[in-house]
């Protein structure tokens, strides 16, 4: 039982890293990622603690912002000046 409750919490850890390494490769969040953060988050909530489930929220919502940051640059909508510049610093 011990065992398998290990593997299962070693898959989200893995899961967990390759997504945040993506990320920080590309320093951008792809729809993607949030596909395979969600696949190898989901079972969480039964294999973590409150307080690390918290903090992989945390992360979550981070990607969130980056994301969206990211999208508002990439399709051009924002015209040069201060709003651009600070979405350029969130992301």
């Amino acid at each position: 039982m011990k065992r398998d409750l290990y593997e299962k919490r070693l898959l989200i850890y893995r899961g967990v890293v390759g997504v945040t390494v993506v990320v920080l490769a590309l320093s951008r969040m792809r729809s993607e990622d949030f596909v395979t953060w969600a696949q190898v988050t989901a079972e969480k909530d039964f294999l973590l603690d409150a307080a690390l489930c918290e903090y992989l929220e945390t992360f979550r919502k981070q990607f969130v912002e980056l994301w969206a940051a990211s999208t508002q640059l990439s399709e051009g909508n924002v015209p040069v000046g201060d709003q651009r510049a600070k979405l350029a610093d969130r992301q």
